[in-house]
């Protein structure tokens, strides 16, 4: 698939939790002075069809927080497999800089992977494209931190490459959600990568829209996948 639709998803595509302090199931935390649930979740949209998900899950071990990745993406023509996506992304933050970084992609049949991990001079990336180094201080293509739109250059996570984009300035929108209707700022993504975030002050990422060959695919932010999920496990 292009970049920019693991670039969307995982970026990708990626998730978010949009939390309140009403709702006890989500607890935020602080780190790297951004605020982030324990886990968040999302309906990945084509054209009004549910498509898939994704979720991502955090987790602090001492002085590093690790966040965990997961989409799924399977679409379908009258009941028909004819596309399946599955990416799974491991990354470990210290002090609001990404330490390292694991990602392995089956897009529709085509594996893909990427290494990343942080030295002393440069972030050394290592993937099924090649190998280089990138600048200290590189984001990836997740999304999950709104300090993504202070970037000019991504590192994609499905592919191992780095993307030059810019970003717009930020447009005040109200987005409804499952928990009613929120102030969002929405950030229009150009470049080597092209799709728009929205976030919120208090909850973060809450929304992604980008087009995959001409088809509109958006993230929605649904906090039931999680209690689904949850029950699975329990």
């Amino acid at each position: 698939m292009k970049n920019h639709f693991c670039s969307g998803f995982c970026h990708r595509f990626s998730v978010v939790v949009l939390v309140c302090a009403t709702l006890g199931m989500f607890v935020f935390r602080s780190a790297a002075s951004v605020n982030i649930p324990e886990a968040i979740a999302f309906r990945i949209m084509q054209n009004g069809d549910n498509i898939g998900r994704h979720t991502v899950k955090f987790t602090r071990i001492k002085d590093d927080l690790h966040v965990d990745i997961a989409i799924d993406i399977e679409v379908r023509i009258l009941f028909i497999p004819i596309f399946s996506y599955s990416h799974r992304n491991h990354e470990v933050w210290q002090g609001g800089r990404l330490i390292s970084l694991k990602s392995e992609t089956d897009d529709n049949g085509e594996k893909q992977w990427v290494k990343a991990k942080a030295t002393e001079r440069a972030l050394k990336v290592d993937s099924s494209s090649g190998s280089f180094e990138a600048p200290l201080g590189t984001f990836p293509t997740s999304y999950w931190s709104p300090q993504t739109i202070s970037k000019s250059i991504l590192l994609d996570t499905q592919h191992g490459k780095l993307l030059n984009v810019s970003v717009s300035p930020a447009v005040d929108e109200f987005l409804d959600t499952p928990l009613g209707k929120i102030s969002t700022k929405r950030y229009n993504v150009a470049g080597d990568l092209r799709l728009s975030l929205w976030y919120s002050k208090a909850a973060g990422w809450v929304k992604t829209a980008f087009q995959v060959r001409g088809v509109e695919v958006e993230y929605f932010f649904d906090p039931k996948l999680l209690q689904i999920e949850n029950r699975k496990i329990n």
